[in-house]
């Protein structure tokens, strides 16, 4: 029995040492990068901010992640505050995504905000504010779908409901601020997002599902 257990204490060890080893490793890679030019310092930044978790997680310390990455405690400890906000917005979008195709199912017409209150149980204007929230991430995955797929975006757009395709196309193609689309249509700035980030709900399931098909197909070739 004494022997089992020093067997699994051991394996436990090499996996802890394994997974340290790689943290230590990518860190120090990510670091590297980012020292090489400022073309590199936001993907650089960017692999940190996603490393930091799991490394923290594991078992590196604060200190030691700031040795590897050149990078300071307070900046770290942003950079992981930023990392929780974000997967906890992921996570809202999954809900809203699931919501959305539900209603989808149970309606002849695209479900609107209203009908978002109604399922959700909560007032319209929580309906929009969570929605706003949503806005960034968003249109920051749009984004990083490159020049083909904001083409295939702005192609989807006119099938959109007029608030949506309106505000949508100020905001990432007209690169208006919200607050002058909120002027110009006489909406607020938080149901201006909304109504973009709605659309994006709309539109981003497609959206990845092309790029998905486009890479099987490069990936075939």
């Amino acid at each position: 029995m004494a022997t089992l257990f020093r067997e699994r204490d051991a394996r436990a060890r090499r996996s802890r040492n394994t997974q340290l080893a790689f943290y230590r490793h990518e860190l120090s890679r990510s670091a590297d990068q980012r020292g090489q030019g400022l073309a590199s310092v936001d993907a650089a930044g960017q692999r940190i901010r996603q490393l930091l978790p799991g490394a923290l997680q594991a078992g590196l310390p604060v200190g030691e992640v700031a040795a590897l990455t050149g990078v300071s405690r307070a900046t770290l400890y942003r950079m992981l505050v930023e990392s929780r906000q974000r997967n906890g917005l992921q996570s809202l979008v999954g809900d809203f995504e699931r919501v959305l195709a539900l209603l989808d199912e149970d309606m002849d017409v695209p479900p609107l905000p209203a009908d978002l209150q109604r399922y959700l149980g909560i007032p319209l204007d929580e309906v929009f504010d969570k929605l706003m929230q949503l806005y960034q991430p968003l249109a920051a995955e749009a984004d990083a779908l490159g020049p083909l797929g904001l083409t295939l975006l702005g192609d989807l757009i006119p099938q959109l409901g007029t608030p949506e395709k309106i505000v949508l196309n100020m905001l990432l193609f007209q690169g208006l601020p919200a607050a002058e689309v909120g002027r110009s249509t006489q909406l607020s700035e938080v149901r201006v997002l909304g109504w973009a980030a709605l659309g994006l709900l709309r539109l981003l399931p497609e959206l990845r599902a092309n790029q998905k098909a486009s890479l099987a197909k490069h990936n075939a070739r």
